[in-house]
Formats: structure tokens, C-alpha cells, sequence
């Protein structure tokens, strides 16, 4: 729609949304990217997830992480070392985790995105 015509809420996802690219922006034009999830076979009507895990040049990492028709609600890809969250751009009732060498995503639902910061422990 028009962007003069969006809601408080709706103008404060937005802002939100604006001021997680700002805080990403470092790791996004130095970084380097990596792909993953199973293939897509169709897409006018995808199935599973993919997700973009990018890293920056001081380790800092961004994952970003989209759902389609979906089985699981809870997802786990693996990091090669120990992170912790800095910043989630998420809806609502999605939970994320760094453990022991891998980042949980819980409470997806088909069609979710996801976009979180990640600081390395080293």
C-alpha cells in the first residue's frame, strides 16, 4: 500500500526494520556469503526454508532466514563457532538461540522471515 497511508504499528516495524539494516550494513557490503536448506523444486509452490548466513570481516555474522510451506516449527543450522545474539528481527513468538555450535530458530510458521545479528565469543 501507500506508504503515507501505514498504522503507528505499522510505521514502528518499519523503523525497526530500518534501524537493524543500519546496525548490519558493516557485514553485509564486507562480507562473505554462505547458502543453505534443501533445494527448492518449485517455486509456485515452495516447500522448506533457505537462509543466507553472511560474515563479516571481525567475525560478526548475519543470518537471514525464510519459510515456506513448512513441516517443523524449530530449525538448527550450524556455526563453526560460539556466538551469541546481538539483535533479532523477527515477528513475535519466534525464539532464537546460539548452542554449543549451532543457532536454533523456534515457533516458525509457513512463510516467516527471520534476520539476526550474531557476535562471535572468540
Amino acid at each position: 500500500g501507500d506508504i503515507l497511508t501505514l498504522t503507528e504499528e505499522q510505521w514502528s516495524v518499519t523503523e525497526q526494520g530500518l534501524d537493524f539494516y543500519h546496525q548490519a550494513a558493516p557485514v553485509i557490503k564486507n562480507g562473505v556469503s554462505r547458502f543453505h536448506g534443501p533445494a527448492i523444486t518449485s517455486y509456485r509452490h515452495p516447500k522448506g526454508w533457505q537462509a543466507v548466513e553472511r560474515t563479516g570481516e571481525n567475525g560478526k555474522k548475519l543470518i537471514v532466514l525464510h519459510t515456506f510451506q513448512l513441516e517443523e516449527s524449530t530449525l538448527f543450522l550450524p556455526l563453526k563457532d560460539q556466538y551469541t545474539v546481538e539483535r533479532l528481527y523477527a515477528r513475535e513468538n519466534i525464539r532464537v538461540a546460539c548452542d554449543g555450535g549451532r543457532i536454533l530458530f523456534g515457533g516458525l510458521e509457513p512463510f516467516d522471515g527471520v534476520a539476526v545479528l550474531l557476535n562471535p565469543c572468540f
